[in-house]
């Protein structure tokens, strides 16, 4: 019979991390016990933003709450064949002094998709998820290696492959399997990536080497850290902002969320007070760096081209191709709008216009970083 716990006192009367820490440490777990974090970035004040207005088909209760940690209610309602809800409890707990927020909680996994990541994606424009690159996870855990000393050990791994559209034809008995099965067909007759699920147990740095061989990157990966053929803890990392331990909360803090925290200070950084609007009419231009030159084969423009069109909700108008690019975007999200250059062989240039959100900025970035090549987020001068 599986273990229940009571979780009040997991959620209740908190202060600040530690004390989230310390009544962990002190639970008498189950073995399939998770912990599940959220991280968000945030423009303003979360708490704040959270209070202007409720989502339809939400309800939301602040049961507990101070300048750095509030304990939530979360409820969502359904309307399907049958009338149900979904409720939870987060700690929804600010990082130091910054906008950077972690949401904790204890709850099933069905919760928080259906529910908190459903509930904080309403507070587009001045809400993003954190995301992370696959670089970012490879220093994450390299430096998880070196704090702990010891073994990183992956047991699941998502990748995905950077490739060009792929048609595939589908015979009836085909599509009847689909539709058994619950697949979106459309999805499947036109994919814009090939993923590659792994189960192993091998060091980290090696599935990082084959998804770098095989011009992937890594979307999700779960692992375990030995230590005198200990396990410290097991853990997910997703670049989504989504992760997952199942001890040593404190640990798994300290060694990997501290680093995910300064990615979303520097990202808050980059991204926020771009408009022109909120900058008397001055462009604050952006720029995706390489290392090396990607755009030297002009191929790389028409496959940026076709990345950019595939911006999910938005649409976009094409000036120049070749040798050099230039198009418009707009985000059909919040009407946040760009111009997008290619002017050198290393460089991507984001431009916004008049409106241009916090998050619409992050989201067009991550899809930028995911369709066509990782790279890195600068300021512009413009002089």
């Amino acid at each position: 019979m599986k273990k229940k716990i009571n979780t009040y006192w997991l959620y209740s009367h908190h202060n600040n991390l530690d004390s989230i820490f310390s009544a962990l440490e002190r639970a008498d777990l189950p073995i399939d016990f998770e912990v599940k974090l959220f991280m968000l970035i945030s423009s303003t004040n979360l708490f704040e933003e959270l209070k202007k207005w409720i989502p339809k088909s939400f309800s939301v209760n602040f049961i507990e709450e101070n300048d750095n940690l509030a304990t939530i209610k979360l409820t969502k309602s359904f309307s399907h064949t049958k009338n149900y809800d979904i409720s939870g409890y987060i700690n929804l707990v600010r990082i130091g002094t910054t906008n950077v927020f972690v949401a904790i909680s204890y709850e099933s996994f069905n919760f928080v998709k259906k529910v908190v990541l459903t509930y904080f994606a309403h507070f587009y424009s001045n809400v993003s998820r954190l995301y992370i690159s696959s670089n970012q996870i490879r220093k994450i855990l390299d430096n998880l290696k070196e704090i702990t000393e010891g073994e990183i050990a992956t047991d699941r791994v998502v990748s995905y492959s950077r490739i060009d559209d792929k048609i595939i034809l589908l015979t009836k008995y085909q599509d009847k399997i689909l539709k058994e099965n619950y697949m979106d067909i459309e999805n499947t007759r036109k994919r814009t990536k090939e993923s590659d699920l792994r189960w192993t147990y091998e060091d980290y740095t090696k599935s990082f080497q084959r998804a770098a061989e095989n011009d992937q990157w890594i979307d999700k990966i779960t692992f375990a850290v030995i230590k005198e053929n200990h396990e410290l803890f097991y853990g997910f990392l997703s670049r989504d902002g989504i992760f997952k331990c199942n001890k040593n909360l404190r640990l798994f803090f300290n060694t990997i969320l501290t680093n995910v925290s300064k990615i979303g200070s520097d990202k808050i950084k980059v991204f926020k007070d771009k408009s022109r609007v909120e900058n008397a009419g001055k462009i604050k231009p952006l720029i995706i760096e390489y290392s090396y030159s990607v755009f030297k084969d002009v191929e790389y423009n028409k496959r940026l081209i076709k990345v950019l069109s595939e911006f999910p909700k938005s649409s976009y108008s094409v000036y120049h191709g070749n040798p050099y690019v230039h198009l418009s975007l707009v985000d059909y999200c919040d009407g946040s709008s760009y111009d997008i250059w290619v002017l050198t062989d290393d460089k991507i240039i984001i431009v916004p216009q008049l409106k241009a959100s916090f998050s619409s900025i992050s989201r067009l970035c991550e899809h930028i970083f995911r369709k066509f090549r990782e790279g890195e987020i600068k300021e512009l001068e413009v002089k």
